[in-house]
């Protein structure tokens, strides 16, 4: 039937009737409104021939990919697999393989450079194989939607995310930042401030401690010396130990006081010209005998090439080599002590303000054969209160500010001090110190903390005294300084006991073993090899001495202190500067415990 320009056919096949619309011009418009839909959702279609290769594209897909649009629409495959980027095209290729091979739906994401204008887009896409009578793939059709703009946006919108949420963690860090800065500014004048003070203090107690102490060196030196022949051997000897422990103690308040003066900046340098030669007899006539005494040899070599003078501080100087060479003489038990003056022309920090632009340096090595610095020791020795051996086992003595005045003075000196040591086999301090010192540039180092200052033992002998519970009764004073004992035995004798003393652990430990009838020791912790604590350990070893009272002196008064004492094998403890009623009550407390554990059999414990 031919209705309005179109064949309307109808076919009756098994029954069914079929209609058929035909006519060229209604195909077209058909195809054209599909075309026209298409394109405005801007998709775009794409067949792939899967025998020739060949790809035919739609309008859209020339848009997308960049490319002129050819009369019938083919185009090459390689103009597909060239706009790819390389790093996606395998994987669209086996996508691609995949399809075929399966005969399957697929979907893809992938980019491309776009040919017309290089931009890199972002292509989203589906396919699907089309197969022939026979179940034979012979086309791919598929379509590819351009996502670059919504790609864009989403990367927009987490960039403004994590924009926002690092400017907030930003913000929160400059507020405890500035919270951190706030605090450290007021932590810093808190402590100038307590460094003010603190060295104001020490300052004005070392002088107010020098006052007395003048007294009792004056004193104590004119009994000493017993003039008018009216004291006994003993008063005298009594004497010359009070003027030694204040000069001690004099010696240890002056070193306290430069070290405050340093921290504090107020001490001051007398610059002017100092010989050559004299500072040499000086060095000489000071240390020769020091060194003379311990039979070690003492040489002081000046190079020819030094100048006859040099523009210093000849106090601050002498007090630097005084150190540095009592440390040598000190620690040296055999070999040899060398002082070398030279000029030189390297070996301080290269960065030194003043020594780097100094027209001359004038250098000052001190070597000994001693015992030497561990090199993990070496940074410590020249902090306050500090030594290489600062156990309780020490040898030596002392304080440890030595090295460290001398730091610092030789700081103010406009120099340095620099250390080389091997453990073992001796050390060499070297100073360097610039020719000519103006004294109107210096380089400040750190502040260096001051401890504690642990005080001497002081007991005063009483009159001799008859004390039932003290009287006759064997007692074993251990310690490793002379003073202590000879303080400690005045005391106990005038109290009518017998004494015996050691001045170490293993000599007392051979005392107590070969005395049956010994009542009571007396224990330091601070000894030389094998201290108070190891002492005790070992003594208690032995079952026939686990009752016998042994009471722990030491200056180690801190927080648990008394329990390490206690633990180690002590009775008591009995912390220094001893009081004398103190020590007397506890021996009597001990020593009645003891005599009734040994009626009864009964184990003393404290």
């Amino acid at each position: 039937l031919l209705v309005g320009g179109v064949v309307l056919a109808l076919v009756t096949s098994g029954g069914v009737i079929r209609a058929v619309i035909g006519g060229k011009d209604a195909l077209r418009e058909s195809e054209e409104r599909t075309r026209l839909a298409t394109e405005a959702t801007g998709v775009g279609i794409w067949e792939w021939n899967v025998h020739t290769t060949q790809i035919r594209w739609n309008a859209t897909m020339f848009s997308i990919f960049g490319v002129t649009p050819t009369p019938d629409g083919i185009v090459p495959y390689e103009a597909w697999r060239n706009a790819v980027l390389p790093e996606d095209l395998p994987e669209q290729e086996a996508v691609l393989q995949d399809t075929v091979r399966r005969s399957r739906h697929n979907a893809r994401a992938f980019r491309i450079r776009r040919a017309n204008d290089g931009e890199l887009c972002h292509i989203e896409g589906v396919e699907i194989a089309r197969t022939n009578a026979d179940g034979e793939v012979e086309w791919v059709v598929g379509t590819n939607l351009d996502v670059t703009a919504r790609k864009r946006a989403e990367a927009s919108l987490v960039e403004s995310a994590e924009l926002r949420t690092r400017t907030r963690l930003l913000a929160e860090r400059n507020a405890e930042v500035e919270l951190a800065r706030l605090t450290l500014e007021e932590k810093a004048t808190e402590l100038a401030l307590t460094s003010k003070y603190k060295s104001e203090f020490l300052a004005n107690m070392s002088h107010e401690l020098r006052t007395p102490l003048n007294s009792i060196l004056i004193f104590s030196q004119q009994l000493a010396e017993n003039k008018p022949g009216n004291l006994t051997g003993k008063q005298v000897e009594y004497s010359g130990h009070i003027h030694s422990s204040g000069t001690d103690l004099l010696h240890l308040i002056t070193d306290i006081l430069d070290l405050s003066k340093i921290e504090s900046g107020t001490v001051s340098i007398d610059i002017g010209e100092i010989s050559i030669a004299s500072l040499r007899n000086n060095i000489d006539r000071n240390f020769r005998h020091v060194a003379e005494a311990k039979n070690l040899p003492f040489h002081v070599h000046l190079a020819e090439s030094l100048p006859a003078i040099m523009h210093s501080d000849l106090k601050r100087l002498q007090q630097i080599l005084k150190n540095l060479l009592s440390n040598a003489v000190k620690f040296t038990s055999s070999g040899k002590v060398e002082v070398r003056v030279d000029i030189a022309t390297h070996g301080w920090s290269p960065d030194h303000p003043l020594l780097s632009k100094a027209t001359q340096v004038i250098v000052f090595a001190v070597e000994d054969t001693g015992i030497g610095i561990p090199l993990e020791k070496q940074r410590l020795i020249f902090e306050a209160f500090q030594q290489a051996d600062a156990g309780t086992s020490r040898h030596y003595g002392g304080t440890g500010l030595g090295l460290a005045i001398s730091r610092e003075l030789a700081v103010l000196l406009g120099g340095e001090i620099k250390l080389a040591s091997v453990h073992g086999q001796g050390s060499i301090f070297t100073l360097y110190l610039p020719v000519h010192h103006s004294g109107t540039e210096s380089v400040r180092l750190a502040p260096v903390s001051l401890p504690p200052v642990a005080r001497e033992i002081v007991v005063k002998p009483n009159a001799l005294l008859h004390d039932p519970a003290l009287h006759g009764r064997k007692v074993l004073v251990v310690d490793d300084d002379a003073r202590n004992i000879f303080a400690l035995v005045a005391l106990l004798e005038n109290h009518e006991m017998e004494v015996l003393t050691a001045t170490s652990g293993r000599q007392a430990i051979k005392i107590i073993q070969n005395t049956p009838d010994l009542a009571l020791v007396l224990m330091d912790i601070m000894m030389p090899e094998m201290d108070g604590y190891e002492t005790m350990r070992e003594i208690r070893k032995a079952p026939k001495f686990r009752t016998l009272p042994i009471l722990a002196l030491t200056a180690k008064a801190m927080k648990g202190d008394r329990e390490k004492c206690l633990d180690a094998g002590a009775s008591d403890y009995i912390a220094k500067p001893v009081n004398t009623d103190v020590l007397l009550s506890q021996m009597r407390v001990w020593l009645g415990a003891g005599q009734k554990s040994s009626r009864s059999g009964e184990t003393c414990s404290p």
